[in-house]
């Protein structure tokens, strides 16, 4: 009696787990991001059209700057097409440690809305899709779910006109005083820029009103003197100013400046 008890026991045990096993719910299998991914607007001449499309940057650090992210990108209809193929090594590699870095043109888009779908590897392995609202005052992405990269800045602004932004490099302290020189001589050829708080690609504004440069142009932390300005004067009293003073044949200065119409 008691070994038929136990031999029920046994069989009603094992039915029990064999149900548990065919109710369980698939297992959804997180992947790992390989990339930051920003939506982006690149200016690159000065007078030059601005090309929106997506800044990347590998997660991993590589042996040295200027690995490159290969892609594809394409347009069909209202279907934005991207594929990231694979990472690329310099010609030469030289100098510390660096993520690989690449900018994805997506096109000069009209407003509207898009959808898109971004895929990384040859196979398509890591499939993600999503919608693109493009206005004329900024962009919008959202996403379901993002296979294999990180989208941080989902909404970007558009510059507004006569925006100027940029530091001076300050690695050594003799440089400090000429910076906050040439600080004071452009305050004469520009105002206070007054932008709503978000994300504008070169940087970004908090609602504080500081702002901070994106990665595709950050400053050595701490061996800089920002500047964020609206520009008022002739484009050729700003060149001269700058000129005077990357060329100071006693103190030459680093400044890397750039504007709404492209860098200088």
């Amino acid at each position: 009696m008691r070994i038929s008890l136990l031999l029920s026991f046994v069989l009603l045990f094992l039915v029990a787990c064999r149900r548990d096993e065919v109710e369980d719910p698939d297992i959804i299998v997180s992947v790992e991001p390989e990339f930051i991914v920003d939506l982006y607007e690149q200016r690159d001449t000065l007078g030059g059209p601005p090309r929106f499309g997506l800044w990347m940057e590998s997660m991993a650090e590589y042996a040295c700057p200027g690995y490159q992210i290969r892609t594809q990108s394409r347009l069909e209809g209202s279907h934005l097409f991207v594929q990231v193929l694979e990472v690329e090594k310099p010609p030469v590699c030289v100098g510390d440690s660096s993520p690989a870095r690449q900018f994805v043109p997506l096109g000069n888009l009209l407003e509207g809305t898009y959808t898109i779908t971004v895929t990384l590897g040859e196979a398509g392995a890591l499939v993600s899709e999503g919608v693109l609202m493009v206005r004329s005052d900024m962009y919008e992405l959202s996403m379901s779910e993002t296979r294999g990269f990180d989208l941080q800045n989902r909404v970007l602004n558009v510059l507004p006109a006569k925006c100027l932004w940029g530091y001076v490099l300050t690695p050594q302290e003799i440089q400090v005083p000429p910076a906050y020189q040439f600080i004071n001589d452009l305050k004469t050829l520009t105002d206070e820029s007054v932008l709503a708080p978000g994300f504008y690609g070169y940087f970004t504004v908090s609602g504080s009103g500081q702002y901070f440069f994106h990665r595709s142009i950050a400053p050595p932390a701490g061996q800089h003197v920002p500047f964020l300005r609206k520009f008022t004067a002739s484009d050729g009293a700003l060149q001269s100013l700058l000129q005077g003073y990357r060329s100071n044949p006693s103190q030459p200065l680093a400044i890397r400046c750039w504007s709404s119409e492209g860098p200088y």
